[in-house]
């Protein structure tokens, strides 16, 4: 439903205006569906919106039968820009899965080596406050929902203080380049004196 999309895509907001490290993962199940191009522009649109990600996207190859009982996934691209990355991988799989869901237990491990076990897992608390009402309310409730428009708006200003502070932490990374590249220049100036 409409309320339910909405707190999605809020959700999403919060977590890309978050400094916090990020895991986005993309599985393929439909050979017609997989467009590289497509990856490469997500990744482009998550860079720019965010940093400190890892995206990995992996291209399960379904029903493969015997011959993919030992054959590992494998990493088809790897590109990083600052602290974000992406990994797609080609995965040939045994049996059938709905991507949730590996029908071979071997399948099922194949996914973890990719998208578990290389990582160690902080989750963090729902940025969203609960119970928020976002569709349109009857009359009674006005007072209910006025009480969560001012959740939300306290929501809200905490995702643009968090964007205001990784516009500032960038900002300043930025001064403190260009300052030791300043430094660096004076010291070869002296030097040459």
């Amino acid at each position: 439903d409409y309320a339910y999309t909405q707190r999605t895509v809020e959700r999403l907001q919060c977590v890309l205006a978050s400094t916090d490290r990020k895991l986005f993962a993309m599985m393929n199940l439909n050979r017609q569906l997989w467009i590289e191009t497509d990856i490469r522009e997500l990744f482009d649109e998550l860079c720019a919106r965010t940093h400190n990600f890892t995206l990995i996207v992996v291209n399960c190859i379904r029903n493969q039968g015997a011959s993919a009982w030992e054959v590992d996934a494998q990493e088809v691209t790897r590109e990083e820009r600052g602290t974000s990355q992406m990994l797609v991988y080609s995965m040939p799989c045994v049996g059938d899965n709905t991507g949730s869901y590996f029908r071979e237990d071997c399948d099922a491990a194949k996914i973890r080596t990719v998208l578990v076990d290389p990582f160690a897992f902080h989750l963090a608390d729902d940025p969203l406050p609960d119970g928020a009402l976002r569709p349109a309310v009857l009359p009674q409730e006005q007072q209910q929902v006025s009480e969560q428009v001012q959740k939300r708006d306290s929501f809200q200003s905490k995702c643009s203080e968090q964007q205001q502070q990784q516009q500032q932490q960038q900002e300043q990374e930025q001064q403190q380049t260009r300052w030791s590249r300043s430094q660096q220049v004076l010291g070869l100036i002296s030097d040459a004196a």
